[in-house]
C-alpha cells in the first residue's frame, strides 16, 4: 500500500518520502457506500409504503365516521383531523420515496 519515493533528484543525505496508494481505501469506502445506499433505499421504500397505507386507512376511517353523521357541523372535526393527518402521511411517504432514489456513492459526494 505504501511505496517509497526514490527519485534520482534527491541528495544522498535526505530520507525517502513515503507515497501512499489510496486506491484500496477508495474501493473499501465505495463498497460501504453502495451497501449503505441499498439499505437506505429499502428502508425509505418501506417507510413510504407504510405511510401511504396508513394514509389510506385514515381516509377510509374518516369517511366511515363522516358517513354516519347527518349534521355537517358534526362531520367537520372528523374531516379536519382525518384529512390533515392523511395529507401529512402522504407527504411523508412522498418524501421517503424521494430519499430512496437520491444518488449514493462516490459520484454523489463530488
Amino acid at each position: 500500500m505504501t511505496e517509497t519515493d526514490t527519485s534520482p533528484d534527491r541528495g544522498t543525505g535526505e530520507e525517502a518520502t513515503p507515497v501512499v496508494d489510496w486506491r484500496a481505501l477508495r474501493e473499501l469506502v465505495g463498497d460501504d457506500a453502495q451497501a449503505y445506499g441499498r439499505r437506505r433505499r429499502s428502508v425509505a421504500l418501506t417507510v413510504a409504503l407504510a405511510a401511504w397505507v396508513a394514509a389510506a386507512l385514515l381516509i377510509w376511517t374518516t369517511w366511515d365516521q363522516i358517513a354516519s353523521r347527518d349534521v355537517v357541523a358534526d362531520q367537520l372535526p372528523f374531516l379536519a383531523s382525518g384529512g390533515l393527518g392523511a395529507i401529512l402521511l402522504a407527504v411523508i411517504g412522498g418524501t421517503a420515496l424521494v430519499v430512496a432514489f437520491l444518488p449514493t456513492g462516490p459520484a454523489s459526494s463530488r
